[in-house]
């Protein structure tokens, strides 16, 4: 499970300094990623993911799709296990596009991974969050159900 720990400004930016050393990021690199950081802790995204019980980073999945095994890890999984739904965030960085472009593009992805906890078990109802730290914290969001399981994985299993 991800470390919840504390994030307030001193404890965020020992964190940073940290990553920036074990990555060796020039000084450029260290504002983007300061920035992109200090955006995603101070949204509304970020407090709903904490005030999950249960919260895993890069969680890995491996599901059958028609035959096919559909492998990947999510960026973000926030679990309510009382309400049994599920929110999926996938952080976006470099990309660039309106919403109903970014939209398109991510849907094959939102697919997958709503499949693969929903097949899991994990939730019967999972929001799907894009979210661009560095693009003013925009943010694609997509939702589904157990009910939709057979759609999801109609459409994963034609996209290949």
């Amino acid at each position: 499970m991800v470390h919840v720990g504390s994030w307030d400004a001193p404890q965020l930016a020992a964190r940073i300094a940290a990553a920036c050393r074990r990555y060796g990021l020039d000084a450029l690199e260290r504002r983007r990623m300061s920035d992109a950081l200090r955006a995603w802790t101070a949204s509304e995204r970020f407090a709903q993911v904490f005030a999950c019980p249960r919260i895993y980073a890069e969680y890995p999945f491996c599901v059958d799709v028609r035959g096919l095994a559909l492998e990947g890890s999510i960026d973000v999984l926030a679990l309510d296990v009382q309400q049994h739904t599920a929110l999926v965030i996938d952080y976006k960085t470099g990309t660039s596009g309106g919403l109903e472009e970014l939209r398109a593009r991510y849907a094959l992805q939102a697919r997958c991974y709503a499949y693969a906890v929903l097949r899991l078990g994990l939730a019967d109802a999972v929001e799907l969050v894009f979210v661009r730290p560095e693009a003013n914290m925009q943010e694609v969001a997509y939702c589904y159900d157990a009910a939709q399981l057979e759609e999801l994985e109609a459409a994963i299993a034609n996209a290949r």
